[in-house]
């Protein structure tokens, strides 16, 4: 059950994003939504498809939402080495190729290594190569983990195994092979429960999530979103359709987890607060925000620094 969305990053959209840049007569919405495609990734396309617009749409709506846009594409020019990861073609196939993993080893510090969990969207709001530009400035390995299906990782993960359990042994003993003592995890919006859940099935040293779900056992009364539907959930093993909070706080492992949320999210609200009387765990709520909680904290260079409490 493969998603298909031209949200989604992927050779395939590279395609029709050209396709789209190079139409005659796009509707605005259509400009609008190259033109935030664009800015999450990075490109320099960007700019001039900005300028064009700025110059055509002038309603205060219309601006502010490019505006918005141009900050968060300027945040992603100021990553030490993206630019040089953008000419990297060989980089650019393995990020953007669905349902691959992407390792990346580290020697500056050899003993750590972040595991992120990418959404089924193909991204962590931000470009996988944004993020890999950022978060090598830890000077830990990587592991990007991908799953374009609507079952975020709970059905299998791709590159591993097809079971849930049995993908994240694997994927210890993948990251223990390489010689690795110190696993962090994170994971935002549709990564997100899978995230929290290996973080709890494996020796984690440190967890932080944004924008998640913590519920989605059967007594759950928590929206779980438009994607994470009944029909999904039927076909998960009983023993991944659970509720986190009970989970971690029986467990009570000594792990230092962290969960970000926007205020503007009531779904991402109910489930952050789910947490809040879980041993260890700090929430944190950004305001004026909703649920892409990333775009804020790169804005303002808090990403960043945001992994580098997670690890040091």
């Amino acid at each position: 059950m493969r998603i298909h969305s031209r949200e989604q990053h992927s050779p395939g959209q590279h395609i029709y994003l050209e396709q789209l840049a190079n139409k005659r007569n796009r509707t605005a919405k259509e400009s609008f939504f190259l033109l935030s495609e664009l800015a999450t990734q990075g490109v320099p396309e960007f700019k001039i498809l900005h300028d064009r617009l700025e110059k055509r749409y002038t309603h205060p709506d219309a601006r502010a939402f490019m505006e918005k846009l141009r900050v968060q594409w300027n945040a992603i020019q100021e990553i030490d080495t993206f630019r040089q990861c953008l000419g990297d073609p060989e980089l650019m196939r393995e990020l953007y190729e669905l349902d691959k993993p992407y390792f990346e080893k580290c020697d500056k510090h050899p003993e750590i290594a972040l595991v992120l969990f990418t959404t089924m969207y193909n991204n962590f709001y931000f470009s996988n190569l944004s993020m890999l530009s950022l978060l090598r400035q830890l000077g830990g390995s990587l592991l990007f983990l991908k799953d374009a299906s609507h079952f975020n990782y709970l059905n299998g993960i791709p590159g591993f195994t097809n079971n849930f359990s049995t993908s994240i042994s694997s994927i210890e003993a993948f990251l223990k092979n390489k010689g690795i003592d110190e696993i962090f995890i994170t994971g935002f919006s549709s990564s997100g429960f899978a995230s929290l859940l290996m973080s709890s099935r494996i020796q984690c040293c440190g967890y932080l999530g944004f924008s998640i779900r913590s519920d989605i056992s059967e007594e759950s009364t928590l929206a779980s979103g438009k994607f994470m539907t009944e029909k999904i959930k039927a076909q998960l093993d009983p023993d991944i359709r659970v509720d986190m909070a009970k989970i971690l706080t029986e467990k009570e492992d000594g792990v230092k987890r962290k969960v970000i949320y926007g205020l503007d999210s009531e779904i991402d609200v109910a489930h952050a607060r789910h947490l809040a009387s879980v041993p260890g765990m700090h929430l944190s709520e950004i305001e004026n925000c909703g649920h892409l909680t990333p775009a804020p904290l790169l804005v303002n260079n808090q990403l960043l620094e945001e992994f580098k409490s997670l690890i040091y």
